[in-house]
């Protein structure tokens, strides 16, 4: 991995499907619980609304975010898969809070959520780095591979990020 080549975003295309589903493949056991199901209907209909944002390295996929649940103005989910070996190029080229202005400015909304397993350390470091804060914990809420585990809650207010940023 070059340190001069940057990840790139774009909106994801009907292409992206193979490799995308062999990103969310690559990955299910680790990232999702025992009942994600994100088949291929899933994602092309994501990519016809546009909601699927792919994150490229030399032009090919290796991370993906889309929002989801929107209600109104008010908030947003947020899901994000990045292959591990590319966490620390997105961290230095600041690349979540180029999403996180999408969601805010874009969508419109004053809120994002985002949930995390308790198995995902990085994520829930992640978010904390970016200023969201944890409300709650659901305990007991999911499986992986077949043992109970919680979930942790998290949400970014936009006057609180955009105070944070200035």
């Amino acid at each position: 991995m070059s340190p001069m080549t940057p990840l790139e975003t774009r909106p994801a295309v009907l292409e992206d499907l193979p490799p995308l589903a062999a990103l969310l493949e690559d990955y299910r056991g680790f990232y999702f619980d025992d009942y994600a199901l994100y088949d291929h209907d899933f994602l092309k209909q994501l990519i016809h609304t546009n909601e699927l944002i792919m994150i490229d390295y030399q032009g090919y996929p290796v991370g993906v975010v889309w929002f989801s649940d929107k209600v109104a103005d008010l908030h947003v989910s947020v899901h994000l898969l990045l292959r591990p070996e590319y966490l620390r190029k997105a961290l230095k080229q600041d690349l979540f809070s180029a999403l996180i202005h999408e969601a805010f400015y874009s969508l419109g909304v004053s809120k994002i959520k985002a949930l995390a397993l308790e198995t995902q350390r990085m994520a829930i470091k992640l978010l904390r780095k970016y200023k969201f804060k944890h409300n709650a914990i659901f305990r007991n809420e999911t499986r992986q591979h077949g043992k109970k585990i919680d979930v942790f809650a998290f949400e970014l207010h936009r006057h609180y990020w955009e105070k944070q940023k200035s």
